[in-house]
């Protein structure tokens, strides 16, 4: 598998996702760019609402909204990050605060590497 520089996500893994996301747009009709910025989106402020519902201890509150999170990703057919934002989702539901919030922080990571090369790497 090809690493992209400086990321957690792979190529194969990007490749698929952006394959994903042009099949679900074109079955729905929208604009490719309209369903990643939507997608992109509406994840970055389930992961920034999880954030603070962790940092304050509302464990369930959080296990929702990346339950949210994972599902629109496992629709987008963005796997990997769905099953590590289910890892995150489990640990916060079993009250494991600390697991989940490093476990948040890992998917983090990585939806912030996929997004970035969907929507063509860092902007300067």
């Amino acid at each position: 598998m090809n690493k992209i520089p400086g990321a957690t996500a792979n190529i194969d893994e990007v490749a698929l996702a952006a394959e994903s996301l042009r099949q679900i747009a074109d079955e729905s009709g929208m604009a490719f760019e309209e369903l990643l910025d939507l997608w992109s989106s509406d994840t970055s402020k389930l992961l920034a609402r999880a954030n603070v519902a962790m940092a304050t201890g509302n464990l369930t509150e959080a296990a929702r909204l990346v339950h949210s999170a994972s599902g629109a990703s496992g629709i987008c057919k963005i796997s990997t990050l769905a099953e590590e934002l289910k890892t995150a989702e489990l640990l916060a539901k079993d009250g494991r605060r600390d697991a989940a919030t490093e476990a948040l922080a890992k998917a983090e990571r990585r939806f912030m590497s996929i997004d970035g090369a969907l929507h063509g790497g860092p902007k300067e």
